[in-house]
């Protein structure tokens, strides 16, 4: 290779110092992160739980999973398209993730169902997180081109203490923040449910 092909090949970026750890960095955030929302995957999401389970166990503290399910999305995609569907799932999660504290971790669950992991929280605090999101929620008006849209959620909060085990099944967790979830909504929707 002579000197100008050298410098040619610089120049396009192939040899530039700290390309590959920047290409590597980039590849990782596409596999742990939702294409369409930006927020974290299920898959990172679980690995991180199970991380946050053992570290909180080992110091003896408690850590809360809360799920939320989108009110009446079907009906959301059906009034007004699955774009707008899109453009309420991307605007729900950034208002989630907006709205949380900064260690905690937000990640979409699948369909309009997303997980916060809260660690260090007791039930009553991440309730009350949770009230001020349903309250924004409740206040904005999405947009999409010209349409205008309001939605609520319902969401469930389960601790690690309320679950047996040490470390706690993170199983468990989920079944009973699932469990209240559904409880939310067969009492109206538009609400959580903590205990």
């Amino acid at each position: 290779m002579t000197g100008c092909q050298g410098e040619k090949i610089r120049k396009q970026g192939e040899y530039q110092p700290g390309h590959l750890a920047k290409q590597e960095e980039k590849i990782r955030e596409l596999a742990i992160r939702d294409p369409l929302t930006g927020i974290y995957n299920r898959r990172y999401l679980f690995e991180r739980l199970e991380g946050i389970r053992a570290e909180c166990s080992r110091k003896g503290r408690s850590f809360c999973v809360s799920i939320f399910d989108i009110d009446h999305f079907k009906a959301i995609n059906d009034t007004y398209g699955h774009i707008a569907g899109d453009v309420v799932l991307k605007e729900f999660a950034g208002l989630v993730a907006s709205m949380v504290r900064t260690y905690d971790l937000v990640g979409r669950f699948g369909g309009e169902e997303f997980i916060v992991v809260s660690p260090d929280s007791s039930g009553q605090d991440i309730a009350g997180m949770t009230e001020r999101i349903l309250d924004k929620v409740r206040r904005t008006v999405f947009a999409h081109e010209k349409q205008k849209m309001r939605f609520t959620f319902s969401g469930g909060i389960a601790c690690s203490n309320e679950v047996s085990g040490d470390p706690p099944s993170v199983e468990e967790l989920l079944a009973l923040a699932d469990k209240r979830l559904y409880e939310a909504k067969a009492e109206g929707r538009d609400r959580c449910k903590w205990t």
